[in-house]
């Protein structure tokens, strides 16, 4: 039988993973501010951005895909060859579309040409991509060789870019070393996945045979994109550039704690989308503790930001950006949506083979934000557009959960998140402690944050939260069979 790592051990990995691709660039970027000129840095940002289009038309939605199909076929070696074979073929022919696209663009667009350089040097994120076939490793659970080949290339790439990017000259050699920090490790990835399958290249009709459900998928990660990114394009273009710095700090923040949440998710997919196909009794459970696992954090975090959220400002960035205080406490609000949503749309409306209702749920909010916008932004400016991602991310979640429990039977787990905000009731109590006693130094307050999460979950075990107490039950287990083993 097929050993598995726990979901707890599998989640740490993951994290890990996310954590270190958002830390790369912050602890390299007040170096490379200071190396490279604005225009170097702008002209990395604008390719990135650019092939970051032209990657996700390679990936299309297959990732997604082979994984929420993979568990019919992991008990045969044989017709899992096949069936990854055919995803891999699939991903490599739109690779070369991509790749057509992409010549196409800069043979038609002048800010291509000229950006020319830097574009060809992102792009070789596209075949690093297609290469890594990361989600073989997601299938088969995995994580524990993504997260520690995430440090390896990480801890390189930051020697190398240290050591050779020294001047305004060594502008591409640092789009280089970012383009192996984020895809380079994908080289490795081919020839260890020879442990789980045997890859070939194919090209026939066969690959082409889950097209339709691939290519919903791709769409609705497009819908997502366009209302993800429309609220700073909007605020760019219909406000003044102030109001646009102001937002772009708190979305730096809120994105980076996105970027570790959105690690969970797919832990929990691989396992779900096994666990539909061979013991849906198990599945149920599973699903249950993600729900649970995912209100248990996101749920005091948005308190804490609505308590903290200046000094949170402060310590990142400065008093010149405390206008950001009300849209971060907004988008914070909007967190626990965003990621209850991929829970429900990925673990529970993709599995029962309803993709169709995540496009149509994400091609509303995409409609409903670009709407929004439009309306508020002129007159609310950045807490305008935070209002309207709150109003869509409530949205989408909204139409998944419905969905959700229409077709798969799964719904919201509304005691335990009530235990969760009864558990932040002592957090206003804290914060008035932290005003009494106020010191004036950037990092104090976080003293009072890790005294308000230790009461958090003293209060959710005492409530009897069934997450913290699993959590607590498997810490105890391993600490009474060290005692056992050391004796």
């Amino acid at each position: 039988m097929e050993k598995r790592r726990s979901i707890g051990v599998n989640l740490i990995f993951n994290v890990v993973k996310s954590v270190l691709a958002v830390l790369f660039p912050l602890i390299t970027l007040p170096y490379i501010s200071g190396v490279l000129t604005q225009d170097s840095i702008g002209e990395y940002g604008f390719s990135t951005s650019v092939i970051n289009y032209f990657l996700l038309i390679s990936t299309l939605g297959i990732k997604t895909f082979a994984i929420k199909e993979a568990g019919k076929y992991r008990g045969d070696k044989k017709r899992f060859d096949e069936f990854a074979s055919n995803m891999f073929s699939l991903n490599v022919f739109f690779t070369l579309v991509s790749y057509a696209l992409l010549a196409l663009s800069y043979v038609a667009f002048g800010k291509f040409r000229f950006y020319g350089k830097a574009i060809a040097i992102a792009s070789f994120g596209i075949c690093f991509s297609t290469i890594g076939v990361e989600w073989v490793f997601n299938i088969f659970e995995d994580f524990a060789y993504i997260a520690y080949r995430s440090v390896l290339i990480q801890i390189a790439s930051l020697i190398m870019m240290f050591a050779f990017v020294r001047d305004a000259s060594d502008a591409y050699i640092y789009m280089a070393i970012s383009v192996i920090a984020n895809g380079g490790a994908n080289i490795f990835n081919w020839f260890y996945a020879k442990k789980y399958c045997h890859l070939k290249l194919r090209f026939n009709r066969r690959i082409f045979d889950n097209i339709v459900p691939i290519s919903v998928i791709f769409f609705n990660t497009l819908a997502t994109i366009i209302y993800v990114n429309s609220d700073l394009t909007m605020l760019g273009l219909m406000s003044s550039s102030k109001e646009t710095g102001i937002y772009t700090v708190a979305t730096k923040i809120y994105n980076t704690f996105k970027a570790v949440l959105n690690g969970i998710v797919p832990v929990f997919f691989a396992r779900l989308s096994l666990q539909f196909t061979e013991n849906r009794t198990e599945y149920e459970k599973t699903f249950s503790y993600a729900v649970d696992f995912i209100s248990c954090i996101t749920i005091p975090m948005a308190i804490g930001v609505f308590f903290y959220g200046k000094e949170i400002i402060l310590m990142l960035s400065t008093k010149e950006y405390l206008g950001a205080v009300s849209g971060m406490c907004l988008l914070f609000i909007s967190l626990f949506f965003a990621t209850m949503g991929n829970l429900y749309g990925s673990g529970a409306v993709l599995l029962a083979g309803q993709e169709k209702y995540m496009l149509i749920a994400t091609s509303i909010g995409a409609i409903v934000n670009l709407g929004v916008n439009y309306i508020l932004i002129p007159v609310y400016g950045n807490l305008g557009a935070a209002i309207g991602t709150l109003i869509t991310e409530v949205l989408v979640c909204s139409i998944l959960v419905i969905v959700a429990y229409r077709f798969n039977k799964v719904s919201l787990r509304l005691v335990d998140m009530i235990k969760c905000l009864i558990a932040t009731i002592p957090f206003a109590a804290i914060y008035g402690l932290y005003q009494r006693f106020y010191y004036p130094g950037r990092y104090y307050y976080l003293i009072f944050v890790c005294f308000s999460a230790v009461i958090y979950f003293l209060i959710l075990i005492l409530l009897k939260h069934e997450v913290v107490l699993a959590i607590t039950d498997s810490v105890k287990q391993k600490i009474i069979l060290k005692i056992k083993g050391d004796l």
